[in-house]
């Protein structure tokens, strides 16, 4: 939450400053420009930082479906919660619990991951729930200490690492 909520839009920032003032130097773009400049930069960065999110998810599932064991895992519950937040928009996130064997050790473990949805998605997210019922059966990558449920959806940035 820190990388994405401050230290990539403070990034941009000055990204963005720094690029209106080489402009400046260069072709003599008026000085009012640099606030404006470092907007664009955070607006862009957040962007940027929203899509390298979405581009690790899809590597990293890539990776894990390419060099990973598939096992047949068993939903254990798919919970729906609304997450209020005071300082703005809040959200809505759905936890999925699984549980599968390891294919070679026969270990059983379980796992859980978390998918979030913005605020104006609660009727999306709420069906996303609803298609994992238990002891429905759910696709699992593993290799080594990662763990991936083989679905499209993307889970919460944390599990990404």
């Amino acid at each position: 939450m820190l990388v994405g909520g401050v230290v990539v839009p403070l990034a941009g920032w000055c990204v963005g400053l720094v690029a209106v003032w080489f402009l400046h130097e260069r072709i003599r773009v008026d000085s009012a420009a640099l606030p404006l400049g470092g907007l664009v930069g955070m607006v862009l960065a957040i962007i940027g930082w929203r899509k390298l999110l979405h581009a690790i998810g899809r590597w990293r599932l890539a990776f894990l479906r390419r060099s990973g064991i598939a096992v047949a895992g068993a939903v254990i519950g798919a919970d729906y919660e609304y997450l209020y937040n005071p300082r703005g928009p809040g959200a809505h996130m759905v936890t999925i619990d699984v549980r599968f064997a390891h294919p070679v050790t026969g270990a059983v473990y379980w796992f859980s991951r978390r998918y979030r949805f913005p605020l104006n998605k609660e009727e999306q997210a709420r069906e996303f729930a609803k298609r994992f019922r238990p002891g429905d059966s759910i696709p699992v990558l593993m290799r080594r200490k990662a763990v991936a449920l083989d679905i499209a959806e993307r889970p919460y940035w944390a599990y990404l690492w």
